[in-house]
C-alpha cells in the first residue's frame, strides 16, 4: 500500500500545482512547466519500456 500513498501524494501535488497555475493565467511558462511534468509522468516510463523492449529484441536477433 506504500505505492498507493506515494502515487496519491504525487497526484495531489500535481493537482495543487495545476490549480496554482490556473490561478496565475498570465504566467504561461508556469502552466507549460506543470503540463510538461504531467506528461513526463506518463511518457517517461512508456519510453523506457519501449527502448528496453527494442533492445531486448535486438539482442535476441543477434544470437
Amino acid at each position: 500500500m506504500e505505492c498507493v500513498d506515494t502515487d496519491s501524494e504525487r497526484n495531489q501535488a500535481l493537482y495543487l500545482q495545476d490549480q496554482h497555475a490556473q490561478g496565475n493565467k498570465d504566467d504561461l511558462a508556469t502552466r507549460i512547466w506543470v503540463e510538461t511534468k504531467k506528461l513526463w509522468q506518463f511518457a517517461g516510463p512508456a519510453m523506457f519500456s519501449l527502448m528496453a523492449m527494442l533492445k531486448r529484441l535486438g539482442i535476441a536477433q543477434t544470437n
